[in-house]
């Protein structure tokens, strides 16, 4: 046996993989698809006049916009977080699994299945939005709400940025046509960073060295960018590798348990795969980080103001509410990686949790399955009731029964069908690739 074998045991001929079922994630996409629906729909109704003699209707409308401060007005960006993180830790756990260091099947196999997972359904709902501002009279004339910042869509330069995924990096073509896309033109972009740049760096500095230099590179760049940072989001880089490195810690050590070859080889494949990673207390990182996170918006509330004589917390809130995008977005990350980490090892060890039993739900999962084609086309069809409620002059519980309580399950109707066209047979056609 060479010194190379002593110091660093190699892998036995691998048998066929296990197939890995974390029905979890699909949960997660789908019920953060639906909070990122909801978000928009109180957003979209919170912009229509809620005026009103009637006491209920008030009080309704006081209660509403409580609400909406403390929890869907100001965080539903950080749910494209989660898609982010979930995003690294799917590539990468191919990578992980096969133990070779590389992409499985290579890379034209790699841009195939990528491809015909996002491009599809991206441009069927890009041309959905086009067809609806070109078919329904007065819907792209801007109107004082948060739907003008789609429009104009319909010139050579938003069109044509969105149809390369480019607009995230063109600052007035950002948020055109359908708001929500621009996050799939940065998560395009990352697939590109991640087979040509973080892949092979990732083995040859250490997932440490990686995450750690990826958000020192991306934080460094926002800062220098300044205030067009929030066109592109820099530090989504950095988020991608705690996905990756979530799928590294869960899937790295189990290696000798997906190999052929005799139970001694197996029991030091496992060993040497195993770092200090594996003592970590994963769920009290999640939960770290969560808290934190849940400081930082407490302490973006206006009661806060009336503590003014204390110069520490004064100072304090003033650094939260100024420009500290990336910081929570990184604290919702340190959360999402840690409890990821901690919940897949549950689910493959075959233990259950009221946690894991709500996402791996029939309902949470099978909205997962549509969970794209919800995230591509609700805004759209958000903003269309709330034009229709404008035209037709309807305000406070009227327009808000239209928008939030009949527009979400309009919304999860119309991505379902989305998904039987569009989504649906090309993800077919990327399992087949």
């Amino acid at each position: 046996m060479s010194l190379t074998t002593l110091n660093k045991p190699v892998l036995p001929v691998v048998a066929a993989k296990k197939a890995y079922r974390l029905g979890y994630l699909d949960g997660i996409r789908g019920l953060t698809s639906l909070y990122v629906c909801i978000y928009h729909a109180f957003v979209v109704s919170a912009a229509l006049p809620s005026t009103s003699d009637n006491a209920i209707l008030k009080i309704f409308s006081s209660l509403k916009g409580q609400f909406l401060q403390a929890i869907f007005f100001r965080y539903g960006h950080q749910a494209v977080v989660i898609f982010i993180i979930i995003s690294g830790y799917s590539l990468m756990l191919p990578v992980i699994r096969a133990g070779t260091k590389s992409l499985p099947g290579g890379i034209a196999q790699y841009w195939r299945r990528r491809a015909y997972r996002i491009l599809p359904p991206y441009y069927a709902a890009l041309g959905f939005s086009i067809i609806l501002l070109l078919i329904v009279p007065g819907f792209g004339d801007k109107s004082g709400t948060v739907w003008d910042q789609a429009l104009p869509g319909l010139n050579l330069e938003a069109i044509g940025s969105h149809l390369l995924l480019i607009h995230n990096w063109v600052p007035q073509m950002s948020l055109r046509i359908n708001p929500p896309l621009w996050s799939i033109a940065v998560e395009w972009q990352l697939y590109f960073l991640f087979v040509f740049g973080l892949l092979p760096l990732w083995f040859k500095l250490g997932k440490v060295a990686v995450v750690g230099t990826s958000f020192a590179i991306s934080l460094g760049f926002y800062f220098w960018l300044s205030d067009a940072h929030y066109l592109i989001y820099p530090w989504f880089l950095g988020l991608f590798c705690l996905g990756m490195f979530a799928a590294t810690v869960n899937f790295q050590h189990r290696q000798g348990q997906e190999t052929t070859g005799p139970e001694a080889e197996r029991e030091e494949v496992i060993s040497a795969n195993r770092d200090w990673t594996a003592s970590v207390p994963w769920w009290l990182v999640g939960f770290i980080g969560l808290a934190l996170f849940g400081v930082i918006a407490l302490l973006d509330f206006d009661f806060w103001s009336g503590l003014g004589k204390w110069p520490i917390l004064t100072q304090l809130i003033t650094f939260v509410r100024g420009d500290v995008e990336w910081l929570r977005d990184i604290l919702v990350g340190i959360a999402t990686t840690g409890f990821l980490i901690y919940y897949t090892e549950q689910s493959l060890e075959g233990r259950s949790s009221r946690v894991l039993r709500m996402l791996e739900s029939r309902a949470a999962v099978r909205l997962g399955l549509f969970s794209y084609s919800l995230y591509l086309i609700h805004d759209p069809t958000l903003a269309l009731l709330g034009f229709f409620c404008r035209k037709l002059q309807l305000a406070g519980l009227a327009s808000d029964l239209i928008i939030i309580g009949a527009g979400i399950p309009l919304c999860i109707s119309v991505a379902y069908g989305f998904y039987c066209l569009v989504e649906g047979p090309s993800l077919q056609r990327a399992k087949r690739a």
